[in-house]
């Protein structure tokens, strides 16, 4: 039984990670709606760049803070203004308090968090995020990117984002890491192919969005597919690397069919019971449905860091 639950562990670890990275000739994202800055100042980019260029996911994972856990401190949360409201525990419907960027910009939605902060699993360095680490590495959550339009990595007022599932696994090194151009093929089925995000990239940081996000993954008894829906992401362009945070809508429906059903089921292998999920859930901060007059979602934050690939069909 100890076993199985630790293997249950595993499974939800990756449940709870999946959530990023067709060509971007498939659809069309909107630049629509305002999104709270609070990113780190731009790193050095290269100047002249492809018109497209391809991306391997090298390490992902929720976003956790360096500062305390309550608040994030006064280091702020590199999210984004996800509703365009500064938003309170006093600001009807799904009433929430709002964090503040590392700038000082009000109103960044981390919703989840509210859920995370609850349980030592599920900390910075923790068994999730160890799992985490290692499933985008072997192969078990493998995410590709693709950036279009671009002319340069410097300033650029028009480029584009698309995400895809990929059943490939990168090539890693002997140290564990994940290598760079290696060839991944964006996964045959359209559905696990992201909207196109349209954005701009301004002294070396791209910002694009909204955009809905699906991915597939598969990991023990763990068998879901995963949507983050009105997301942004901001991503620092280096040499050859691209590093930053997703931010978007994920629906209480799923995180339930991901985490709480397993829990239910395999008793609390991950520190709560099926009744402290669902008690845990009625703090989601977003899509307010108006027949029920709930909240369907949670505003939630990822971190990512990419290397550069080849992206096949």
């Amino acid at each position: 039984m100890k076993n199985d639950s630790f293997k249950w562990v595993l499974a939800v670890a990756l449940g709870f990670a999946a959530a990023a990275c067709g060509s971007t000739s498939e659809g069309a994202g909107a630049t629509g709606g305002t999104a709270g800055s609070g990113g780190a100042s731009g790193a050095g980019g290269t100047g002249a760049a492809p018109d497209a260029m391809g991306y391997v996911i090298s390490d992902f994972g929720f976003l956790h803070p360096e500062a305390d856990p309550a608040d994030f401190g006064m280091e702020g949360v590199r999210g984004f203004d996800l509703d365009s409201t500064v938003s309170s525990a006093d600001t009807p419907p799904c009433a929430h308090d709002d964090f503040v960027a590392p700038d000082g910009t009000p109103g960044i939605d981390y919703g989840l968090w509210s859920f995370l902060r609850q349980y030592e699993p599920l900390q910075k360095d923790q068994l999730i995020d160890s799992v985490i680490r290692s499933a985008v590495k072997n192969g078990e959550m493998s995410i590709v990117m693709e950036l279009g339009g671009v002319d340069d990595m410097l300033n650029d007022d028009a480029v584009t984002v698309q995400i895809f599932s990929t059943q490939d696994s990168p090539l890693v090194g002997t140290d564990g890491e994940v290598l760079p151009n290696g060839t991944l093929a964006r996964h045959p089925d359209p559905l696990y192919h992201s909207t196109i995000a349209s954005g701009a990239i301004k002294d070396g940081v791209l910002e694009a969005g909204p955009f809905d996000v699906s991915l597939k993954f598969f990991i023990q008894i763990v068998d879901a597919d995963m949507l983050l829906t009105d997301s942004w992401i901001r991503l620092d362009l280096g040499d050859a690397t691209a590093s930053g945070v997703l931010a978007g809508h994920w629906s209480v429906a799923q995180i339930d069919e991901i985490i709480g059903t397993p829990t239910s089921e395999n008793g609390e292998a991950a520190g709560f019971n099926h009744t402290e999920f669902l008690a845990a859930m009625e703090a989601a901060d977003a899509g307010y449905d108006e027949a029920s007059d709930e909240c369907t979602a949670f505003t939630t934050i990822f971190r990512l860091e990419a290397v550069p690939a080849f992206l096949t069909e």
